[in-house]
């Protein structure tokens, strides 16, 4: 993953290690999701090609003995550039994934997500509101513009 402070020791670069402290905090608190469990090995992602979207939770079922589903929660390197972001981002793919794989439920923003939303904000008061649409200010590298109209 490419640290987008050039620095070195910055968080973002530790997130894609299993062993980063972050990653170990986030399993141990995800466990508290639901009265099941969420695995272990939930899988998070970094992707280059979400760039208005911070983050995404992809489901999909097939034949795993037990469960029969799985997720795997992917973020953007584009919109996700600070903790703040990643936290908020990751909390909300979270209950998409224990929708899934808890309730089977896939259908988005639903009763069950908001179930678990409202769960997450309980154990989490310090957490701001977990909404359903992120309003971050995205920060382009490139911005393009029409030289006839110059609409963006």
């Amino acid at each position: 993953m490419k640290v987008h402070c050039g620095d070195p020791n910055c968080f973002l670069a530790d997130l894609s290690s299993a062993n980063s402290v972050y990653v170990k905090k986030f399993k141990r608190k995800k466990k508290r999701v639901g009265k099941k469990a969420l695995p272990d090995d939930l899988e998070i992602q970094w992707n280059k090609r979400l760039t208005k979207t911070a983050g995404l939770c992809k489901n999909d079922a097939i034949n795993i003995p037990y469960s029969g589903c799985y997720s795997v929660i992917q973020l953007s390197d584009k919109v996700c550039d600070s903790a703040d972001r990643v936290r908020d981002t990751l909390i909300h793919e979270v209950c998409h994934a224990a929708a899934w794989l808890i309730n089977k439920v896939p259908n988005g923003h639903g009763l069950i997500w908001k179930y678990y939303a409202m769960k997450a904000t309980a154990l989490h008061p310090e957490l701001p509101k977990i909404t359903q649409y992120h309003n971050y200010q995205i920060h382009y590298k490139y911005i393009y513009q029409c030289s006839g109209c110059k609409r963006t």
